[in-house]
């Protein structure tokens, strides 16, 4: 999860390709850097387009709708997820700039938005515990 600079770089690491120049040295080293799922809240544009999203994990994207640098990143990586079959939902605030004007903001949208999260985690099996290889010992 990343909220601006952090949803690029959420998105870096998610939506495109591993940029890791070094060669493996261990175990660590060859597993996936791209995570399980990804929340980028109002991402700014870099690696976005990203190149690599037929392999994305699933992401909620939310921004708001006057946000001068991030609402079309948003906007174009939710398409290009979209386009790719990842699942993908997207939130845009009406009336909302960066950060959702938090500092002022009293619209009962904006304020309930971790809610919207919340239930996108739930929706997509993210809170429910995953069966362990160990059941069973």
């Amino acid at each position: 999860m990343g909220f601006s600079a952090g949803g690029e770089l959420v998105s870096m690491i998610a939506d495109n390709k591993d940029a890791r120049a070094t060669k493996p040295v261990d175990a660590v080293d060859r597993q996936s850097a791209r995570p399980d799922f990804q929340a980028l809240v109002f991402p700014g544009p870099l690696g976005i387009p990203a190149d690599a999203v037929a392999d994305a994990p699933p992401a909620f994207l939310v921004a708001g709708t006057l946000d001068e640098c991030c609402a079309k990143p948003a906007v174009a990586l939710y398409e290009q997820l979209r386009a790719a079959k990842v699942s993908a939902e997207l939130h845009m605030y009406a009336g909302s700039g960066h950060a959702f004007n938090l500092d002022e903001s009293n619209r009962i949208s904006i304020i309930h938005w971790p809610d919207r999260l919340a239930d996108w985690l739930a929706d997509e099996g993210w809170l429910s515990p995953r069966p362990s290889a160990a059941k069973g010992r």
